[in-house]
């Protein structure tokens, strides 16, 4: 019985060590670039009845201590369509992701769209988010 007790307090002794370990070999330069979002991560359009597509630009600051790079932006609507420069934002520098909303054809009513950014920032998923209704003109 106490080969048993030992034998368990040993594998979650070294289970403990392991993980503490992988934790601390962790720090990379991802883990100080960080992203702060100078015009949120959430734009409303509000109530409109023209149909024109809606235009809004994500503006966004790297202040990490080392270069920006955005992997990936994808919208989760063929409906949104987005753009954005390829290229790192250095330490320090501010970015653009511009978001188009093309509502034609779509029912009046509320919509709310969403578009991921995947980068080599802290976070390096974030969800940004467009939304408005489109009313029937009068």
């Amino acid at each position: 019985m106490k080969r048993v007790f030992l034998a368990l307090i040993t594998i979650l002794v070294i289970g403990c060590n392991s993980k503490s370990t992988s934790t601390s070999v962790e720090t990379t330069p991802r883990d100080t670039t960080a992203i702060e979002w100078l015009t949120g991560t959430h734009h409303e359009f509000g109530i409109y009845s023209e149909r024109v597509d809606k235009d809004f630009d994500f503006v966004f600051k790297n202040v990490g201590n080392f270069p920006l790079t955005i992997d990936e932006v994808k919208a989760m609507c063929g409906c949104t369509r987005v753009d954005y420069a390829k290229e790192p934002t250095q330490p320090g520098d501010t970015g653009v992701i511009h978001v188009s909303y093309n509502g034609n054809g779509f029912l009046p009513g509320r919509y709310h769209k969403h578009i991921l950014m995947r980068s080599n920032a802290v976070d390096s998923v974030i969800t940004l988010s467009i939304a408005g209704t489109y009313t029937e003109p009068e």
